[in-house]
């Protein structure tokens, strides 16, 4: 999906459309407690919503991870190997 977004982002971009891929990582919902999770990585639906806006209304993109910790997260599992990405998440 991100690459997906990405793709659309670059294509549109030029005619003023604005795709925006968000990442929330884990978001502890009514669906989704989140109970197996470190609770430092869980973020609440507000905190998500309001990094959302915030991406929208500066026109970041295309893809955007909310929350710093998840941010970081994702940028050090960007470096290992896919198995061992898996590995460490699952």
């Amino acid at each position: 999906m991100t690459s997906f977004s990405e793709s659309l982002w670059h294509e549109q971009k030029g005619r003023g459309v604005h795709v925006l891929a968000l990442c929330p990582g884990v978001t502890a919902t009514a669906s989704q407690q989140a109970g197996d999770v470190p609770s430092w990585l869980v973020q609440t639906p507000e905190q998500v919503a309001a990094r959302a806006l915030r991406a929208v209304r500066r026109r970041e993109g295309p893809t955007v991870v909310s929350g710093r910790r998840n941010a970081v997260l994702t940028a050090i599992t960007g470096l290992l190997p896919r198995r061992a990405a898996l590995s460490l998440l699952a």
